[in-house]
């Protein structure tokens, strides 16, 4: 806000409210620091102090501006007061200066200051300057500090060394002069930013300047949202997702006075956007969103998102604020006409400590409950309650003041108080026509509805007629329906009042089309209730016409002899009905032993059969244990062999030794595995690969490459793929490499409906002409017979070396569970 139109909050009040912020964790349950947030990044800190800040500056309506907000902001999250006008040249963390300066030691920021050499000093000249320009309050001094540390700031960045400094002594000197003022001077340093960045192809710098010539342009200066939708362009193109949401939170605050539906649309982007680059404080966006759905009457969204805002509040523990969300809830249910409920929420909001420190966050909750008791006809309970907390605390903004006479006219109004009553408009309307143009939302068409109302029951149809029109501009131009509907109604009133039939028609046909078309079910709601009422005075005239004729006391005596035997089958029916149900309770207690004695059963058959099943699985490991033994003794008697053994005998009691061992690898990982019908073959192949390495002793030379989808695999199916490993392995070790180094790859892929192991090596490969499927090979027709087997395909590639592929059908992964592990 410009200097010296935005003292709206005084600055002791702001330093009361920060310091309570501040001092207190919590009082009566209500807490006044939210949880830090040190997982965010200082580009999200400031981010999140940013919107923060704007929140509670459009919450309050204007009556904490933005520089008081955004300092609120900071100290609710423990953030550096300066982060949100520091993002040019403080993105690595605060310095001692900011930190002195956050503490508000500014006697000692500027004793450190003449110690500073280099960019330190730089930084905190510029941290000096935004601290004064950016302070609550109208002191012309604080403009003179800023303008003596831009100056110091300035010549020293005139030096060559200093050049990457330029900018953000433009954007400074922008600020500066929007803060005296001085727009068009303001501009001219944002448009040079603008060309200096277009001219270095500076495109993050570019989307920043632009957004920065909108914000301190105002608010409704013409080509400020044309700034920020260059900015919005750039920053989509070029993937600057959280400059991003700054620049559609900007958009959605003009929006929201011009165009809901536009509004709505950049809230819900914002949203959008938010979650995906992990933003967590969506909670302001929800709210917003609420407000804006009670002015369009989709009191079902309104709703939803005010709920949702008080999930993110929880989730994110933005406590400092939780009036503001439960007051929304509140809001829509009285919309909604469930008053009790509503009531409940206002208290509910109202729960945290009364105090002059915290009045910005609860009073409009007060206010809030106040038209409720008006709503439910109860003025003189309204009128105690105002009374009462305005004793103690009476409005603090001009706002507030504008509210609560609205609030007293009501209720005097109600009371037949009519000088009172229209004395309280009047203070209403002195301030009003003054409030700015961008925080007049909707308790202003609603206050003028309440006017057009009073001066017609008045019989002053002149003023009714005033206050409807402007109703209905107002309600136009915000495009709130609910208002607009009864503006009409209005004009309906009045035009019928004066005779003129037509336009009351046309008035009242505008009206109902508005009504029906934005709160149907409501409208029917009504309708039922108007003709339960007119049933109950139709009956009671009846009844009054029967005693008027002398008929009723004939009626009387029928009414009592059918009470009478009324009452006689009512007892009756009632002794049936008892004897059934001490019947029925019988026969359920009955029941109810038989089913216990069953459960029972049940239970014992139950325990019987998990200790049959832990037995033949214990007796199952066993067995695999046992087998896994006779294999390795096996194995011993064929390495004892080996020793009496040469040449073609001694390899094929190798070979068949390998063969053994990765049948008794596998019954030893089914032993030691809680499951005992299936293996992990990650785990099993890389034992069995380290296994023939250290057989064949390859020192080295070859290299193993083993990458196996991690899967569980029968044992059925196990053991032939282990033994088509090992045969596979064993031949690239043997004859791939006969005088070098090289590598053998092993990869197993787990599909959907199918699964593949893969033995590749870099070796000299198969020699030219060998066609596996004639080949006499042992190895080869052991691998053959394998696959066969579990009715997996089997081929053999050469080229550069050797590839074998087994790949196992659909069919088999169905019938001999194969399991990807997750």
């Amino acid at each position: 806000m410009i200097r010296n139109l935005k003292r709206k909050i005084t600055l002791r009040n702001l330093v009361s409210i920060c310091l309570f912020i501040a001092q207190s964790s919590s009082i009566n349950g209500q807490a006044f620091r939210n949880a830090n947030v040190d997982y965010y990044s200082t580009e999200m800190k400031r981010l999140l102090a940013l919107e923060t800040g704007y929140y509670i500056n459009g919450a309050t309506q204007g009556q904490v501006d933005v520089d008081s907000a955004m300092i609120m902001a900071c100290e609710m999250y423990s953030l550096s007061r300066l982060l949100p006008y520091n993002e040019g040249y403080a993105n690595v963390g605060d310095s001692q200066g900011e930190r002195l300066i956050s503490a508000g030691k500014i006697h000692q920021a500027k004793k450190l200051l003449k110690s500073e050499t280099g960019p330190d000093k730089v930084r905190l000249l510029f941290d000096l300057a935004n601290y004064y320009l950016f302070r609550p309050g109208s002191s012309s001094g604080d403009l003179d500090s800023t303008r003596v540390y831009m100056d110091q700031v300035d010549k020293i960045t005139s030096e060559n060394k200093y050049k990457n400094w330029y900018n953000e002594v433009l954007k400074l000197k922008g600020k500066f002069y929007y803060q005296s003022g001085n727009i068009s001077e303001s501009q001219k340093y944002f448009e040079e930013i603008v060309k200096s960045c277009k001219n270095s192809n500076d495109v993050p710098g570019l989307a920043n300047a632009l957004m920065n010539q909108g914000v301190f342009l105002p608010f409704n200066a013409p080509g400020k949202l044309a700034l920020f939708q260059q900015s919005l362009a750039l920053c989509q193109k070029h993937k600057l997702k959280t400059l991003e949401l700054q620049v559609i939170a900007r958009i959605a605050t003009i929006h929201f006075v011009t165009d809901l539906a536009a509004s709505e649309q950049d809230l819900l982007a914002f949203l959008k956007l938010g979650q995906q680059v992990g933003f967590r404080h969506l909670q302001y966006t929800h709210n917003v969103l609420a407000y804006l759905y009670i002015q369009t009457t989709d009191y079902v969204k309104a709703m939803d998102h005010a709920q949702q805002s008080i999930k993110y509040m929880r989730q994110t523990g933005d406590w400092v604020l939780q009036s503001f969300y439960y007051m929304r809830i509140g809001d829509v249910l009285v919309r909604l006409n469930r008053t009790k409920e509503a009531m409940a929420w206002f208290e509910k909001s109202l729960e945290g400590p009364l105090t002059r420190q915290t009045q910005v966050f609860w009073y409009k909750s007060f206010l809030s409950k106040s038209r409720l008791f008006l709503y439910e006809n109860r003025p003189a309970e309204a009128a105690a309650f105002v009374n009462k907390i305005t004793a103690s605390f009476p409005p603090a903004s001009i706002f507030d003041h504008m509210q609560l006479a609205f609030v007293k006219a009501e209720f005097n109004a109600s009371l037949n108080r009519i000088p009172e009553a229209e004395q309280e408009y009047k203070r209403f309307l002195a301030v009003a026509d003054k409030f700015p143009a961008e925080h007049i939302h909707n308790e202003f068409p609603n206050v003028f509805i309440h006017l057009s109302r009073f001066y017609f029951n008045q019989k002053n149809y002149g003023q009714s007629r005033l206050f409807a029109q402007k109703c209905f501009d107002l309600s136009t131009r915000q495009q709130s329906v609910g208002n607009l509907s009864l503006s009409h109604l209005m004009f309906f009133r009045l035009d019928s009042a004066a005779g003129n039939y037509v336009s009351a028609i046309r008035n009242y046909e505008k009206y109902k089309m508005l009504a029906d078309s934005t709160s149907n079910i409501r409208q029917r709601e009504k309708y039922d209730e108007l003709l339960v009422k007119y049933e109950t005075v139709k009956k009671d005239q009846n009844i009054e016409s029967l005693q008027q004729s002398g008929v009723v006391r004939e009626a009387r005596l029928r009414q009592s002899d059918f009470e009478k035997k009324l009452t006689l089958g009512g007892i009756s029916i009632l002794l049936i009905f008892s004897g059934l149900l001490f019947r029925q309770f019988r026969a359920k207690q009955k029941s109810n032993v038989r089913l216990e004695r069953q459960q029972t059963e049940i239970s014992q058959k139950n325990d019987a059969l998990h200790q049959l099943v832990e037995e033949k699985e214990w007796l199952l490991k066993e067995v695999h244990h046992r087998v896994k033994n006779n294999l390795h003794t096996i194995v011993s008697l064929l390495e004892h062999q080996s020793d009496f053994l040469t040449s073609d005998a001694l390899a094929a009691i190798r070979d068949s030794q390998h063969r053994v061992f990765c049948m008794s690898l596998i019954h030893q990982k089914l032993y030691l595995s809680e499951n005992v019908t299936t293996i992990r073959f990650p785990e099993y192949v890389g034992e069995m690969v380290a296994y023939l390495a250290e057989s064949f002793k390859t020192q080295h030379q070859i290299i193993f490459d083993v990458k196996v989808d991690s899967i569980d695999l029968e044992v059925g199916i196990a053991i032939p793929l282990g033994l088509i490993l090992n045969e596979a392995v064993t031949n690239s070790i043997k004859y791939a490499f006969p005088s070098r180094s090289g590598k053998i790859e092993i990869i197993g892929t787990s599909m959907a409906d199918f699964y593949q192991l893969i033995i590749s090596d870099n070796g000299n490969g198969l020699p030219d002409g060998f066609d596996e499927t004639k080949s006499n090979s042992l190895g080869f027709r052991l691998m053959r017979g394998l696959s066969k087997e579990i009715d997996a395909a089997f081929e053999v590639c050469s080229g550069f070396g050797t590839k074998i592929m087994i790949t196992l059908s659909p069919e088999t992964i169905d019938s001999r569970v194969l399991t990807p592990k997750l």
